[in-house]
């Protein structure tokens, strides 16, 4: 199983038999709902992370 969140949304585009299983529309959502969270995600730089930076700069 892939450790990061967008090597599993790799896998699971790539996954066509998956994709058939679920429904190629529901499959086709899902991945971009996901791809979409992981994009906000790794936007945030949180508080912690700022005063971690700062101290450590």
């Amino acid at each position: 199983l892939p450790i990061r969140q967008s090597d599993a949304l790799y896998e699971f585009d790539n996954s066509y038999p998956l994709q058939k299983l679920l429904g190629e529309r529901f499959a086709s959502v899902w991945h971009s709902c996901k791809h979409h969270e992981l994009m906000q995600f790794e936007r945030l730089i949180t508080s912690t992370e700022i005063d971690w930076m700062l101290k450590n700069a």
